[in-house]
């Protein structure tokens, strides 16, 4: 019986972490979606920044402004 406690608790623990790598995701693409739009109303396009990103949109993307300015 305390072999499926076992069980039974690391399903849990899989099955929660799955839903936190859900919710990550999710917040990952609203904060790039916003940040791509902020982007293109300055009409900019979003690109990849240089270097390793660190898992958040503000520093895993840049806005390259095209045209230059006025």
């Amino acid at each position: 019986m305390g072999g499926f406690k076992v069980l039974v608790s690391g399903t849990v623990v899989v099955m929660l972490s799955a839903c936190a790598t859900g919710v990550e995701s999710s917040l990952y693409s609203r904060e790039l979606d916003a940040l791509r739009a902020d982007c293109t109303a300055r009409d900019g396009l979003l690109v990849s920044a240089p270097g390793p990103g660190n898992g958040t949109p503000a520093t895993d993307y840049v806005c390259q402004i095209r045209g230059g300015g006025s």
